[in-house]
């Protein structure tokens, strides 16, 4: 059975907590809140697991530690564990403080411990069928993706305050699930653009678009919305992967492939996608960390390895530099 302890106990955390609670190859050995109110609430559902303000209080050996803090902790949370001999499992984004990212990376390295970071979209078959597809070949040379993202989201937290809520909070996620399913890396942020909506909940940015290039001459086209009103894509968005052969679509789900014939007539395949392994993903990212600690480093562990997060997470620093370049082009900054 593997220990870990979780730092952070909000409305992600409790989730976090009540997963791993239903596991039998985890034993939770503390909960770290810096609240007095959510630690009185803790206290009350979780009575059984020794509860802390700080992390600096536990003195029992552990194999994890499991931050769910706002981004703004993650790394001083995460140095302070591995201090203590601690691996980590973070959650997403690593960081917003970009000078952090090589700081945090000298210390991974030098006290040799295992650093993943949740993105757990990777775990969705939708996006492994397009991964495979894209990797047989079949589609030809890729020339283009659209990737359209809508969702309301309300939050509730501290995503609602920032400057940039959907660019911070989600599309680290879709930037990692590109890097991943066209198993290619940005060459260039072309353009990016961020407003709000009359109608928005949030003080900052909930709507962002991005153009992009990536190896092999790649366009990426790229909308998020956490202000939707109508019609909900899936958390992966919708996808259009323009190729020389035909096009590959993920549209409400569904993952087909679509190609023109010489009369003009169109082709389609619907490819099959199996039933996801996990309840949820976030027990696809704990299997990984447990794998991790057990030195089992499939292809799917090494790719939410820090070292590969950081390369998603240029992503959104290049993309966040864009938008600071620009506000300050018209005297905002």
């Amino acid at each position: 059975m593997k220990s870990i302890i979780v730092v952070g106990a909000g409305k992600l955390g409790k989730r976090w907590i009540d997963y791993i609670l239903k596991e039998d190859e985890w034993e939770i050995k503390g909960i770290v809140e810096i609240s007095d109110k959510i630690r009185e609430e803790i206290k009350q559902k979780y009575h059984r697991i020794p509860l802390y303000k700080n992390i600096e209080e536990i003195e029992e050996k552990v194999d994890g530690c499991l931050i769910v803090t706002p981004p703004e902790n993650h790394i001083e949370i995460a140095k302070k564990a591995i201090l203590k001999g601690m691996n980590i499992l973070c959650e997403k984004p690593l960081t917003l403080n970009f000078e952090e990212i090589e700081e945090i990376k000298e210390i991974v390295d030098k006290n040799n411990v295992i650093f993943l970071v949740n993105q757990n979209q990777r775990s969705i078959n939708r996006l492994k069928v397009m991964r495979e597809f894209v990797k047989s070949g079949k589609i030809g040379k890729i020339s283009y993706v659209s990737i359209y993202f809508s969702r309301f989201m309300r939050t509730y937290d501290w995503r609602e305050e920032i400057s940039q809520p959907v660019l911070y909070d989600m599309s680290i996620h879709h930037f990692d699930d590109i890097r991943y399913v066209l198993q290619r890396e940005l060459k260039e942020v072309k353009f990016c653009y961020s407003f709000n909506p009359p109608y928005s909940f949030y003080k900052g940015d909930a709507n962002f678009i991005a153009i992009m290039e990536f190896e092999e001459n790649i366009t990426i086209n790229y909308y998020a919305t956490w202000t939707g009103n109508g019609k909900q894509t899936d958390w992966t968005g919708d996808w259009i992967i323009e190729g020389e052969n035909g096009n590959l679509y993920l549209i409400d789900g569904n993952v087909f492939y679509a190609k023109r014939k010489e009369n003009w007539n169109i082709e389609i395949e619907y490819l099959y996608v199996p039933k996801e392994e996990f309840e949820d993903s976030l027990l696809w990212t704990l299997d990984k960390f447990k794998k991790a600690i057990e030195g089992k480093f499939d292809e799917e562990v090494i790719g939410i390895t820090i070292n590969e997060n950081i390369k998603s997470l240029r992503i959104l620093q290049e993309c966040d530099r864009f938008l600071k370049r620009r506000e300050y082009g018209k005297g905002k900054d």
